[in-house]
């Protein structure tokens, strides 16, 4: 085995081990949007050529409210996935596994062939493998299913560029079927994920860059190719174009053109620098509130932004004074390139901030460093070259290290949110979302996180939601029932959501029956009437709600009608049922101990003394 082939297979070993603790995890964040509830991975819900006309999320393309995040090969293998399967994440996260492991080893292999044009750098491609394969910020997107979507990309831009290598060395008909082979890989991975179509940008670097003389005639290709394809990708879109995104997902992208603009996204720019280079404090999104927009010149952040651009356009002005004698050009257009969609410039992303985003630049990024250790160690003492590569050594390692322990953090969504609350303890969404994730467990500092994020963020629908939910128990100090109704009240005005509705409702029942003795007979009959509509508005949107059933349950008990309410209990029993089936959201279900006890009481004013018994035997049991 050559030393080529030996390198790629440490590489691969190296990745594998490294994000093999990854392969117990659970589904978590935006694995529930892009597979637990996609119909388009479920194979037995849906037909396969529903991907072709559905974003990421299994949503119409034409939508405006889709995301247009178009990426049909990653549902597909999604899709797979589901099919050898079902919903158990095992197989999800070794398929990514394996992924990274196969990006890794391609990294050494373009490092080796692109490295050789220049004559030297022995080394380099190794290291550049190892700090791919290890990175801590590939957490995100190996560690998180739905992160597959970069990685997939990364793969088939990657084998593009190896085609494209073969379009320069061949001659006539394989040359013609190496370069035709590359734009496949390309449109494959911008179907994968729309930062795939930045490849031509990385071809183009290759063919000037290049020792040899460019070829004028491929270069014509590239650029005609590359605007059909962006062209072609817009017009997918309908008329709706771009999603329009809110300030709770991407708070910049919604500020007035100027100078705090320009100098906030600069400086966001300096934090994706900062993140490949100490890659400690990570985070699984970074929304409202993560980060501070910048107002003026005078912020001190602004001399963090200096030193990135400044480390940046040196790396430009070195790659240029070497141009066709030096690697870095090339590799400098491979961390460059694929960051354009990142950068929140020409068009505003769902983030102002992803480390998964950093995935496919991170190629370029360790091949820098390649280089840059194999320059360091070149005609220098042995006892020098010893020293730089036992550092490189015990970085790689450290890496490696902080990867793994990051991969546990994504185990599941309680301890990716606490994780991440340590790092943006401001982010609304981050607050919003580890309240939710300890509602039931912890309701005390549910609230107070939810507190916090409805000051931060007063419209904020989700927020007030959840808050309700954590003050609505009665039988706690913390329990607030009036305090838990305001807050349905605010969420229902600012979205009009299902869940704040059928909660209205369920409250509404659970006072006005708590304080029977001093609620008069005709204002119990109007309120309880009342929260039937509002279910009944929550039933219509999201049939798959049991706790909407369950209080029209206890309405109709309330009301007397006892054969009514029979019927809504075995209803909500059925809608249990469908979710403990479809695997996930079991929290969504009814307490099974308090429909029991319901259920029994119905039977028992029926005078259904037998199956009043049966109810009440299996209350005991739970």
């Amino acid at each position: 085995m050559s030393p080529w082939y030996q390198s790629m297979g440490i590489v691969g070993i190296v990745a594998t081990i490294t994000f093999s603790n990854t392969l117990f995890n659970k589904f978590t964040w935006d694995d529930r949007g892009s597979i637990l509830t996609n119909k388009d991975v479920h194979s037995d819900a849906t037909p396969i050529s529903n991907l072709l006309i559905h974003d990421f999320w299994g949503m119409d393309l034409l939508s405006p409210t889709s995301h247009k995040s178009y990426r049909p090969v990653t549902v597909l293998t999604f899709r797979w996935n589901y099919i050898l399967g079902g919903l158990n994440p095992l197989g999800y996260h070794f398929v990514n596994i394996i992924l990274h492991a196969i990006a890794s080893m391609l990294v050494v292999y373009i490092g080796e062939r692109l490295l050789k044009c220049f004559h030297g750098y022995d080394k380099a491609s190794l290291v550049a493998g190892l700090v791919f394969a290890v990175h801590p910020v590939h957490c995100d997107s190996v560690a998180s299913v739905v992160g597959r979507s970069d990685i997939l990309c990364t793969i088939l831009s990657l084998f593009a560029i190896v085609l494209y290598l073969n379009t320069i060395q061949h001659q006539n008909q394989l040359q013609k079927l190496s370069f035709a082979g590359a734009i496949i890989c390309i449109f494959l991975a911008t179907l994968s994920k729309e930062t795939g179509a930045t490849t031509f940008g990385i071809l183009f670097a290759i063919e000037i860059g290049r020792p040899c003389a460019a070829n004028f005639s491929r270069l014509t290709y590239l650029v005609l190719f590359a605007i059909a394809f962006i062209q072609m990708r817009i017009s997918w879109n309908g008329v709706h174009t771009l999603y329009v995104w809110t300030k709770y997902e991407n708070e910049f992208a919604l500020m007035p053109f100027g100078l705090s603009k320009v100098l906030t996204i600069t400086h966001l720019h300096g934090w994706y620098l900062w993140k490949l280079l100490w890659a400690q404090y990570l985070c699984y999104d970074y929304g409202f509130k993560t980060i501070d927009a910048i107002q003026g010149i005078g912020d001190i952040r602004n001399v963090l932004t200096l030193m990135a651009y400044a480390s940046v356009v040196a790396l430009i002005f070195i790659s240029i004074r070497g141009f066709r004698t030096s690697p870095l050009f090339i590799i400098s257009a491979m961390a460059l390139c694929p960051f354009i969609p990142a950068a929140n410039v020409f068009f505003p992303v769902g983030t102002i901030l992803a480390e998964r985003l950093l995935y496919f630049p991170s190629v370029g990024f360790s091949l820098i460093v390649g280089v840059v250790i194999d320059v360091a160690t070149t005609q220098r003492a042995k006892t020098t070259t010893r020293i730089i590569y036992a550092l490189a050594i015990i970085i790689i390692y450290i890496g490696a290290m902080r990867a793994r322990a990051r991969n546990i953090e994504w185990v599941d969504e309680e301890s990716l949110f606490a994780s991440s609350l340590r790092v943006a303890p401001m982010s609304v969404k981050i607050l919003s979302n580890a309240a939710k994730s300890i509602l039931r467990t912890n309701p005390q500092r549910a609230s107070l996180y939810l507190e916090r994020a409805v000051a931060l963020m007063p419209e904020y629908s989700l927020a007030h939601l959840n808050l309700a939910a954590a003050y609505g128990s009665y039988s706690k100090p913390w329990g607030k029932p009036l305090h838990s109704m305001h807050h349905l009240i605010q969420s229902c005005s600012i979205d009009r959501s299902s869940m704040a509705f059928s909660s209205l409702g369920m409250r509404m029942v659970e006072f006005t029956l708590r304080h029977e003795k001093i609620v008069l007979p005709h204002a119990k009959e109007n309120i309880l009437e009342k929260a039937k509509e509002y279910v009944y508005d929550a039933i219509e949107v999201t049939p798959l709600l049991p706790s909407a059933y369950f209080t029209l349950g206890r309405i109709a008990f309330a009301l007397n009608n006892t054969n009514e309410a029979l019927q809504w209990f075995e209803r909500t029993n059925s809608v249990n049922n469908e979710i403990v089936s479809r695997g996930f959201d079991l929290n969504d279900q009814t307490d099974h101990c308090s429909l029991c006890m319901m259920w029994g009481l119905a039977h028992e004013a029926e005078s259904s003394a037998s199956e009043a018994f049966e109810f009440y035997i299996s209350f005991s049991i739970h």
